[in-house]
C-alpha cells in the first residue's frame, strides 16, 4: 500500500520540484538584469 502511495507520488514531487527551480531561474534572471 505505501509502495503504491509512493509511486502515484513521484510524479506531483517532480512537478512541483521543476516548478519551484524555474520560478528560481526566472527570479535569478530578474536579478542579474537589475
Amino acid at each position: 500500500m505505501l509502495h503504491a502511495l509512493f509511486l502515484l507520488a513521484w510524479p506531483l514531487v517532480i512537478y512541483l520540484s521543476y516548478k519551484f527551480i524555474m520560478l528560481n531561474i526566472n527570479q535569478l534572471e530578474k536579478d542579474s538584469k537589475l
